[in-house]
């Protein structure tokens, strides 16, 4: 069955590659991120999430008078939002969308580890506060001007030094991933967006709504046209959804992506294989 089109939803991702045109330093992290639940809230009001967050900044900043000094501002702002607003991890329901969505997690004060960072990082900046995201394997940080001081604000903006992030990578996932210093970089806005969007994709492929886990993948795209595997996932939610023309579009697409950088025969086997698992041998003939 094709997806019924829906002007508010287009509207939205029209808006979300307007903010990914812009050099980094134009970008508004926030407003990107409000424009990406839109497409899952289409009478999502942006300017009014957007004024929520410059409500909490106000609330914060009478904390921190008249103080300004960057310690001063991250202890304020630290205290005001995870005690006297009580912005928390959803530890209960870790796995809802809900908790990847800006506009959710302003009006319910429960997300995950990256949507409640965003919260910070953007109630901060309002505050001058100097601050950046940082994203450890399996969890997200906001990294601090002072050295060496890393806030957990899933755990009630616990802090954590960066001896601290590398024994919580050990313990999570040695000997899969070694760590690398590279995971305290800062992150741009671009690498915020893709992480949000890839816990969705996953959220959605779970739940079996593939139409949804679709507008992820091609939202995943645009932020990455490189990550042909995206296109490969693309086919798959539309051969979920018995759309086999769109499917072998991406397939194609798949294909001329891995020839490329690599092996397209080893590709058109990959292909062949999920085109019978999921379509059946009869379909043969739409292969690309």
């Amino acid at each position: 069955m094709a997806q019924t089109r829906n002007p508010d939803r287009e509207h939205f991702r029209e808006l979300f590659i307007s903010q990914l045109q812009l050099p980094e330093e134009k970008q508004d992290l926030a407003r990107s991120a409000l424009y990406l639940a839109g497409e899952h809230y289409p009478t999502l009001d942006v300017e009014g999430h957007l004024a929520h967050l410059d409500r909490l900044a106000d609330e914060a900043q009478k904390q921190a008078v008249p103080a300004t000094d960057q310690d001063t501002l991250f202890r304020s702002l630290s205290r005001y939002l995870f005690e006297d607003a009580g912005f928390w991890g959803n530890g209960q329901d870790y796995y809802d969308a809900d908790n990847s969505f800006l506009n959710r997690v302003l009006e319910t004060r429960r997300g995950i580890p990256i949507t409640l960072s965003l919260v910070y990082l953007e109630v901060g900046r309002r505050l001058g506060l100097k601050c950046y995201g940082v994203g450890l394997p399996g969890h997200f940080l906001v990294g601090l001007a002072e050295p060496d001081l890393y806030l957990d604000a899933f755990n009630g903006g616990l802090l954590l030094s960066a001896a601290d992030c590398r024994r919580q990578v050990a313990e999570g996932f040695s000997p899969k991933i070694r760590w690398q210093e590279e995971y305290l970089a800062p992150c741009t806005n671009r690498e915020i967006l893709f992480r949000m969007l890839t816990n969705l994709k996953y959220i959605f492929i779970e739940d079996g709504d593939f139409r949804s886990a679709a507008g992820v993948l091609e939202r995943l795209v645009l932020i990455n046209p490189s990550m042909f595997d995206s296109f490969k996932e693309l086919a798959w939610c539309h051969l979920k959804l018995g759309e086999r023309r769109a499917a072998a579009e991406y397939l194609d697409r798949y294909i001329q992506g891995a020839a490329s950088t690599g092996d397209p025969e080893d590709a058109r086997r990959q292909v062949q294989a999920m085109w019978e698992s999921l379509a059946g041998p009869e379909q043969q003939s739409d292969l690309p």
